[in-house]
């Protein structure tokens, strides 16, 4: 048996046919060893008739000197074998009864004395050439391709002929080509053999169909308002291939649709078809056209009227038909509905627009106004809470119209304020008068014709004392709790009336973190104040002057560096809490809370940190500045004559000539009043501090034309106004 085995092509052999010889000495075909290892078949020469046998030779098996002999396989196809020749132990032999123009495959094996066989050798083929002598044909296989889709490109796929010898084809059409549509479209493919001497160039054909390809044309969806003009229809396709268009159709698409300009809310069809293509299958989708409401506004008109008279018919205007329709389209009418009635006070009332409806409308419902105007102005008084006022103030003014229908409305806001003297008072357009300077202006109210006047008289304060008190100790800030001295007390003394006026001021304050300080004033009277509470940043200071004052510009910073500087009491956060002895909270944080208060007494600054590691010093102390109105001083609020004769009018329609003539002082702080008034007219004697509230101290009637009264508890506010009205006029704010 063989013990060698070699390689060749991917197949593992013992055995190698080293020659194969037609016995034609015109034809040779040998195996050859090449190397000791490869083997080739070729032609010695042109072969001149058919052979009818063939030579083999093969290599010897010399690793194995007990074998048998040899046998030659072969047949007509690679492989299998039909017939096999049983040699001897030699390594040349010739295989007779070939039939020409037949294509043979051998093998070689051998055998030991047992029977047992090897594997084969490697395997040779021959074309036994034809009868005539000369090349033959070789064998062209090539499967007729499957059907293919127009736009698929010619490939391996379809351009696959294989044949029995060596050579190459050439293919038409070549690969890449697109077929156009049809049911017989044929494949040439022309094969030249590597051997041209042996075997003839051949040509096959193949025919296959080539379809048409899939395309859809879909009609666009398309909306339009009720009412507006078509859109143009349009197409889409799918399926057009290698770059082609609509312009590749036959015949192009049309389209048409049902609706119209005047189809109403709805979905129409929109049809498409007609398009025709030799290269593609075309089916149609429809579409659809939508018939979208049209926008249309209804308006309630604007009405007007005048007071107690019939309330107007109402009506509405309409924005948006078309097609020349109206409102007798609309399946439900607006609905126009206003609750003011002939009896409604003047004012305006909206008139709502509701309920209407239409298939083809989107409505949008807008309210309108119903202006009811008072009936006519018959009369127009004047008032105010005093006829007084100090320098500074400020006093509204009502203009009391009273209408035929017997209704009153306050025109303030409506009528035209005028003033005789903006030097002394001046007035806005709703009658707020300003007191500008001491004397006398008279204000006046004009509407639909009628004017009223009241006289003002202005008047200054009475006289005012300032006065500095100041401690210099210094203060200790310590780190978290109270400052030595706690508290840090001023007396105050000497000052007779009340506080009009406070400001507080600090020297040398200095600290490592002035957000901790805390400062509290308390007055003579308990009244207490912030002065400086979780502000002033945490940034080291030194050496500031702090004023505190109600009408200073700024407050101070909850986080900026402190600077020296007037500031407003400021507090930020929650409200501190300061060790006893100080006052609870709350607290303000406004001087002005020891406005009206005796200033006399001792004053106490609470000073306290409420954070450890940071503490500081207010090493100049502190002073206050005190503005107090001195006590005992009255004055006159004067009835100022502006009805018929000089008389003050009253509320029933008559005239008063009350009158506060004059003021006297008398020992005790009592105060003498002389008035004049007709006699057995009822009256009111009212008091004030401040020219706007007003309260009634005596109540009587004139037992005669000139009389007097005493106010025992003249002196005991700092400041006391006086006036007298009759009793059955409006009461007194």
């Amino acid at each position: 048996m063989f013990s060698r085995r070699v390689s060749v092509v991917g197949h593992q052999f013992g055995l190698r046919l080293a020659t194969i010889t037609p016995s034609i000495d015109s034809v040779a075909a040998r195996l050859l060893h090449s190397l000791g290892v490869l083997l080739f078949l070729f032609l010695l020469s042109p072969p001149a008739l058919a052979a009818q046998s063939l030579n083999l030779a093969w290599d010897a098996d010399s690793t194995d000197p007990g074998l048998a002999g040899y046998r030659i396989y072969y047949g007509t196809a690679s492989h299998l074998y039909q017939n096999t020749n049983q040699v001897g132990n030699v390594t040349t032999a010739t295989v007779s009864g070939l039939q020409a123009g037949t294509r043979y495959y051998f093998a070689v094996v051998d055998y030991s004395p047992s029977g047992m066989v090897s594997p084969p050798s490697n395997e040779v083929s021959y074309q036994v050439p034809a009868s005539g002598g000369g090349p033959v044909n070789p064998v062209i296989s090539w499967t007729t391709p499957s059907n293919v889709v127009y736009g698929t490109a010619l490939s391996a796929v379809q351009l696959n002929a294989t044949a029995t010898v060596p050579g190459s084809f050439a293919y038409t059409p070549p690969a890449g080509t697109i077929l156009a549509v049809g049911n017989a479209r044929t494949l040439t493919a022309v094969f030249t053999p590597s051997d041209l001497t042996s075997y003839n160039k051949c040509t096959n054909t193949v025919s296959f169909s080539v379809l048409r390809a899939p395309l859809t044309i879909t009609a666009n969806g398309q909306s339009k308002v009720y009412g507006a003009a078509l859109p143009a229809l349009g197409a889409s396709y799918t399926g057009f291939i290698n770059g082609e268009g609509v312009a590749n159709l036959a015949t192009p698409a049309s389209l048409n649709t049902t609706a119209s300009v005047a189809s109403h809310v709805g979905s129409y069809p929109i049809a498409v078809g007609g398009a025709t293509a030799v290269n593609y299958a075309i089916a149609f989708v429809n579409g659809a056209l939508s018939v979208t409401p049209a926008r249309l506004t209804i308006s309630a008109d604007n009405k007007s009227m005048v007071k107690g008279a019939a309330v107007p018919a109402l009506t509405a205007s309409y924005a948006g038909f078309v097609n020349g329709a109206g409102p007798a389209i609309l399946s439900a009418p607006v609905h126009l509905a206003t609750p003011a009635t002939s009896a409604s006070p003047a004012g305006t009332y909206p008139i709502t627009a509701s309920g209407a409806a239409g298939a083809d409308y989107a409505i949008t419902e807008v309210n309108g106004v119903l202006t009811i105007t008072p009936s006519s102005l018959v009369s127009l008084v004047i008032s105010a809470p005093t006829n007084s006022l100090v320098a500074g103030a400020t006093q509204q003014f009502a203009a009391l119209g009273t209408f035929a229908d017997g209704t009153k409305q306050d025109l303030a806001s409506s009528a035209a304020w005028t003033t005789t003297a903006p030097s002394v008072a001046t007035v806005n357009a709703s009658g707020l008068a300003t007191a500008v300077g001491v004397g006398s202006a008279v204000i006046s109210a004009t509407k639909s014709g009628l004017t009223g006047s009241l006289a003002l008289n202005v008047v200054s304060l009475p006289a005012t004392n300032k006065v500095v008190f100041a401690t210099t100790s210094a203060i200790t800030i310590r780190s978290y709790g109270a400052s030595s001295p706690y508290p840090s007390p001023i007396n105050v003394s000497g000052l007779s009336g009340t506080v009009t006026k406070l400001t507080v001021t600090l020297t040398g304050f200095s600290h490592t973190a002035p957000h901790d300080v805390n400062l509290l004033l308390v007055g003579p009277s308990g009244a207490k104040a912030v002065l400086m509470a979780n502000v002033g940043g945490t940034n080291r200071v030194s050496n500031l002057t702090l004023t505190f004052d109600d009408s200073a510009n700024s407050s101070l910073s909850s986080s900026s560096t402190l600077i020296s500087g007037t500031f407003r009491p400021t507090q930020s956060g929650s409200s501190p809490v300061l060790p006893s002895p100080a006052p609870a909270g709350p607290y303000v944080t406004s001087l002005s809370t020891f406005k009206g208060l005796s200033p006399d007494g001792q004053w106490s600054l609470y000073v306290a940190d409420d954070t450890f590691q940071h503490s500081g010093q207010i090493t100049g102390g502190w002073n206050l500045t005190i503005s107090a109105v001195t006590s005992g001083s009255v004055s006159l609020a004067q009835q100022v004559p502006t009805g018929p004769g000089g008389s003050t009018p009253q509320a029933g329609g008559g005239v008063s000539n009350l009158n506060v003539q004059s003021l006297t002082m008398l020992p005790g702080g009592q105060v003498q009043l002389s008035l004049s008034g007709q006699t057995g007219q009822a009256y009111h004697l009212l008091t004030s501090t401040d020219l706007i509230n007003w309260e009634v101290i005596y109540s009587d009637t004139a037992p005669n034309e000139q009389f007097t009264l005493i106010d025992a508890a003249g002196a005991s506010s700092s400041r006391r106004f006086y006036r007298v009205e009759p009793a059955n006029a409006p009461s007194a704010p």
